[in-house]
């Protein structure tokens, strides 16, 4: 019965379909699964003496008068007058509501915000109406009103008919109880009930989600996408991959050659990805490291390693900036041992581009960096043991499962390490990445020192660039970020375009660069090339500079707009200054008014450089799913769990996940496919 489609249900015709399946909801479970935002009391009227100004307010009684106001889009009122009371009833837009408005001497209930006009009369701007001059007038129902989010051009009414129609349906044949009975008071039935037709009195507590109805929903999702995790790890355990055993020491070789001799933490975390290599099933490694840690060097040991053994790597980052950043970094380290280190980006030259197709599908290549275009179809990988993805958390899963599935051969999969320089609350690690093994680099690199980082209004904007240019003058480098390309109409804040040519005119000595997400990518390497070679004193950029810039010489950073950034961001930014042994500073740059949120960022950043500590806090002030990245493959979206408001159900939901599967295995599936049924695919990505 849940999963009987939407289009069997009351009002659901076929452009309410179409616009339901938009939203991802195609079954009658999807459907009582889209829970309301808020409620609202129509159980009641509201006594004429007790009528405010602001309130939701409820009333019946008469038409008395019916006029039309003459506009550029006519408005129509309706006089109400009641026991007590007389209120004006607004409808805009006339002709759309003509044949429904009620005729004088209609009796009516409405429901709505009561306002008041500027001549003092009482009004309600498209109030919800009932007619009540029928022979069996509708009684006042006895459970609150939900309000859902919005589906399209959906009225609330049709859903409303839709989610109570499968409510009935659902009763008539009960859904399987899946979890051990001694857990919870409530069937799923009594909870759906409870959620769609509250009972007055529990609006608060149904909204908060500290309702029994919805802990017990939540307990529920939480299990299954723990279960899920648990299969996850155990099919990664039974999957096989080639034990990667080098021929020849070169990771030592690297080591010595390079100019600073790992941390404590990296020497560790190495030690971990070695041991993983060397087995027969693959690893399936998660290394969060701050900004600034050294994971570059962690995934350059790998594909040594993994080259030393016979197999190709593939290392793949989310912009081609960073992927030419990579490759300019892992090309100088691999090549004089032999190990060829390819680029290839969408905006490869068609003759480097089939260069190195050859060389891939022959296996002379051994080591490939580049964008989304490594798992496109006419790469074809010789004996790919080794998929590195750097910044993972700006992938869609299904990205990542499209590169892990061009190694598969003979039943062989290559092993996996995802990197990510935003650091993973330790909440979300446990129930996004149940299934990893999850290693963290805390440590900076010796000689680096903290960065000093200043709140400014933008009111001090002109003497702040004044001492970025004194500071360029002195040999320093700098950016400065702004949120836009060109003016928004939009938004009140900076862009690129206008900061660059203002900073020029400003400065004719200052030597300015430009780059930004809409030059090609020939003209942004020729603007960072510059910037690294110092023939740049300052470049001024959108955030396409946010990750995998390094240029040590650069020691000041200016973020326009501060209070627009998430504190991810923020710190990531901040990164990109601090990568050398000189004392570096950022600037934040805000304008007024700012939020409460925006507040507590600004205050967050200046007063903490441990992205770790950074990442728990940008966890409550934004949410699990921007704080992961990862709206566009659906992973964040929870249907009723909500990781920071269900931090208690956490640790029951892992305990009786694993009871379930020793005593009730053939729970598993079923909870599985319940819950998370469309996103199976994605378990092993």
């Amino acid at each position: 019965m849940p999963t009987t489609p939407i289009n069997q249900l009351t009002g659901i015709g076929p452009a309410a379909e179409d616009t339901l399946h938009k939203t991802g909801i195609f079954t009658l479970w999807d459907l009582l699964l889209h829970l309301p935002l808020r409620y609202e009391d129509r159980t009641q009227l509201t006594p004429s003496h007790l009528l405010q100004v602001g309130q939701l307010i409820q009333v019946e009684g008469t038409i008395s008068r019916c006029q039309e106001l003459p506009s550029r889009r006519p408005v129509h009122l309706l006089t109400l007058q009641g026991d007590g009371f007389s209120i004006a009833l607004r409808f805009l837009n006339y002709a759309k509501w003509a044949h429904i408005l009620p005729k004088v001497g209609t009796r009516i209930r409405v429901f709505g915000q009561l306002n008041r006009d500027m001549s003092g009369e009482l009004t309600l701007l498209h109030p919800n109406i009932v007619r009540l001059d029928g022979r069996n007038p509708p009684a006042l129902p006895d459970t609150l009103t939900a309000v859902y989010p919005s589906v399209g051009t959906l009225k609330q009414g049709l859903l409303r008919k839709a989610i109570n129609d499968g409510l009935q349906r659902l009763k008539q044949a009960p859904p399987a109880e899946l979890l051990p009975q001694q857990t919870h008071q409530l069937s799923l039935v009594q909870a759906l009930t409870a959620i769609h037709l509250a009972r007055p009195g529990d609006a608060i507590a149904l909204t908060i989600g500290s309702h029994p109805a919805v802990q017990r929903l939540a307990l529920e999702e939480l299990t299954a996408q723990q279960l899920l995790a648990m299969n996850a790890r155990a099919a990664f355990a039974n999957s096989r991959a080639i034990a990667l055993q080098p021929t020849q020491d070169q990771c030592a070789q690297l080591t010595a050659a390079l100019p600073f001799s790992l941390t404590k933490g990296q020497q560790q975390v190495w030690q971990d990805i070695q041991q993983d290599l060397t087995q027969a099933h693959p690893m399936h490694r998660l290394l969060q490291g701050d900004v600034g840690s050294g994971k570059t060097v962690l995934a350059a040991l790998a594909a040594v390693h993994a080259a030393s053994s016979g197999v190709q790597t593939s290392i793949m980052a989310p912009t081609e900036i960073l992927a030419e950043q990579l490759h300019a970094t892992l090309a100088p380290w691999l090549e004089p041992l032999g190990i060829p280190c390819q680029l290839l980006t969408a905006s490869s030259k068609a003759a480097d581009k089939r260069k190195a197709l050859v060389g891939i599908s022959d296996g002379s290549i051994h080591v490939i960096v580049g964008t989304h275009a490594l798992f496109q179809e006419q790469v074809q990988y010789k004996n790919l043991g080794l998929v590195v993805v750097d910044e993972q958390h700006r992938f869609g899963v299904e990205q990542r499962l499209a590169l892990k599935n061009k190694g598969t051969q003979e039943s062989l999969i290559p092993h996996l390490l995802l990197m990510t320089a935003t650091p993973i609350p330790r909440t979300l690690a446990m129930s996004f990445y149940g299934d990893l093994n999850i290693s963290s680099l805390t440590e900076r690199p010796p000689g680096r020192q903290p960065i000093e980082t200043v709140v400014i209004p933008d009111a001090r904007r002109e003497a702040v660039a004044d001492r970025l240019a004194t500071a360029c003058q002195k040999g320093t480098q700098a950016y400065w970020v702004c949120p836009f390309i060109v003016e928004s109409e939009t938004f009140d804040a900076q862009n690129v375009s206008d900061t660059a040519q203002w900073l020029k005119s400003r400065y004719p000595a200052l030597r300015v660069g430009l780059v930004h997400g809409q030059l090609s990518g020939k003209e942004k390497d020729k603007q960072m090339q510059a910037f690294k070679a110092g023939m740049l004193d300052l470049l001024v950029a959108t955030t396409v500079i946010e990750v995998g810039v390094n240029v040590p010489n650069a020691t000041l950073m200016v973020i326009d707009n501060s209070e627009r950034y998430g504190l991810a961001q923020l710190h990531q930014l901040r990164g990109r200054v601090g990568r050398g042994t000189g004392k570096s500073s950022c600037v934040l740059l805000y304008k007024h008014p700012v939020s409460e949120t925006g507040h507590a960022r600004l205050e967050a950043i200046r007063n903490s450089q441990d992205g770790f500590v950074l990442a728990e806090q940008d966890l409550h002030l934004r949410g699990p799913g921007e704080v992961l990245g990862t709206r566009q493959t659906g992973l964040s979206e929870w249907r009723v769990a909500d990781l920071l408001r269900d931090t208690a159900l956490h640790q029951p939901a892992k305990l009786m996940a694993a009871q379930i599967a020793q005593q009730n295995p053939e729970h598993v599936q079923p909870l599985i496919q319940r819950w998370l049924g469309n996103k199976l695919r994605f378990v092993q990505a």
